[in-house]
C-alpha cells in the first residue's frame, strides 16, 4: 500500500498566466482567465518530492500503477479516501470498460524489433511501442479513462450531485470518438459526439451502438470553420464537459499519462525510466504533424547520427 501523501501534490496550472485552478474545482477544466485573447492551456503539475515513480512496479493494470501520477488520485487522498479504496475504483472501472470493449487496460507491447530495423537498414536499435490492441483501438482510451477517473471520484467525494451528471462531449468521427464512447459507456455516461457529413459509416455504427448521441454537423454556406467543432464549443458552453484527448485547443490534457506510463515500460529494457519521460516531454512531435514525412525524417536522422529509433504505434489509422 501506498503511503499516505500530503495533500494537494497534484495542482491544475494555467500554462499562460500561471493561475492555479481551485482545488477543490470539481471541473478544473478551464482557466479563470480564459477569454481574455491569451493561450490559457491547463497542465497537471505534481510536487516531485511528493510522489514516486513506479519504474519497478510489477502491476499490469497502468491506472494501479500510475495512480500517483493522476490528478485525480491527489485530489481524492487530500479529501479522506484511502488508497485501497481508489484502487477499488480502478479496478471496477476497469471491469466495466472490460464489459463494453472485451478488455480492460494492461501494459500494451513495448520491444525491440530487430528484423524490422533491419530492413529500415537501421545501424542501431529499433523499438517499438504497439497501443493499437488497447481499449478502443488506440492510446486515446488511457486520457479518457483518467477523465472518467476524475469524474467518478469527484461524485464519490460530494463535490458534485452524482444524479445531475453534465453530458460528455466530443467532436471527432475516428479513434478519439470511439475511446470516449466506450469509456462512457462503460462509466454510464451520456455522450454527445459531434461528426462531419462525411463520416465514415462503419465509425458512426460502432458509436451509435455504444449508444452515444451522433450527431452530425453539416457545413453552411458562408460559415467558417469546422461546423463540429462549432457545435462542441456550443455544447460546452451549455453545460457539456469535454471528453476528448485534449481538453483544450492548444493541446493539453487534465489525465495525460501515456508518456509517463511508458517511460515505466521502458525500464524493464534498461532504459532509465525518468530519462526516458524527459525525453518524450522535450521531443514530442509539433502539432499538427504528418505522420510519414515524421517517420521518415526520423529514419534517415538514426541513420546519419548512428543512433537508436523509437516507434510509438498509437492508433490504426
Amino acid at each position: 500500500m501506498i503511503a499516505a501523501l500530503r495533500p494537494r501534490a497534484s495542482t491544475i496550472v494555467c500554462g499562460g498566466c500561471g493561475a492555479a485552478a481551485d482545488p477543490d474545482d470539481p471541473y478544473p477544466f478551464r482557466c479563470p482567465n480564459a477569454g481574455d485573447g491569451g493561450d490559457h492551456v491547463l497542465r497537471r503539475v505534481l510536487d516531485s518530492a511528493a510522489v514516486t515513480f513506479p519504474a519497478d512496479d510489477p502491476e499490469l493494470n497502468p491506472f494501479v500503477r500510475y495512480r500517483e501520477l493522476l490528478h485525480a488520485y491527489h485530489l481524492a487522498r487530500a479529501h479522506g479516501m484511502t488508497d485501497d479504496a481508489f484502487v477499488a475504483l480502478v479496478r471496477r472501472l476497469d471491469s466495466d470498460v472490460a464489459s463494453v470493449d472485451g478488455h480492460g487496460f494492461r501494459v500494451t507491447p513495448f520491444a525491440m524489433q530487430q528484423a524490422l530495423g533491419e530492413r529500415a537498414e537501421l545501424p542501431r536499435a529499433l523499438w517499438v511501442k504497439d497501443d493499437t490492441g488497447n481499449v478502443g483501438g488506440s492510446h486515446k482510451a488511457r486520457h479518457l479513462f483518467g477523465l472518467l477517473l476524475h469524474l467518478e471520484v469527484v461524485e464519490r467525494l460530494g463535490l458534485v450531485d452524482a444524479a445531475a451528471r453534465p453530458d460528455l462531449a466530443i467532436a471527432s468521427c475516428g479513434n478519439a470518438a470511439l475511446a470516449a464512447a466506450v469509456v462512457a459507456a462503460a462509466g454510464r455516461r451520456h455522450l454527445r459526439v459531434f461528426v462531419p457529413t462525411d463520416a465514415e459509416p462503419a465509425v458512426v455504427a460502432r458509436l451509435r451502438a455504444l449508444e452515444a448521441d451522433v450527431r452530425v454537423c453539416a457545413r453552411e454556406p458562408g460559415v467558417p470553420g469546422d461546423p463540429t467543432y462549432q457545435a462542441l464549443r456550443a455544447s460546452l458552453a451549455a453545460g457539456a464537459l469535454p471528453h476528448f484527448t485534449v481538453l483544450d485547443a492548444s493541446g493539453a490534457v487534465i489525465a495525460q499519462m501515456a508518456g509517463k506510463e511508458l517511460a515505466g515500460e521502458a525500464a524493464p529494457a534498461g532504459i532509465d525510466a525518468k530519462q526516458a519521460a524527459a525525453f518524450l516531454t522535450k521531443y514530442q512531435a509539433p502539432l499538427p504533424a504528418a505522420a510519414i514525412p515524421t517517420f521518415e525524417a526520423a529514419l534517415a536522422k538514426a541513420k546519419r547520427e548512428n543512433r537508436e529509433l523509437f516507434i510509438w504505434f498509437t492508433a490504426p489509422w
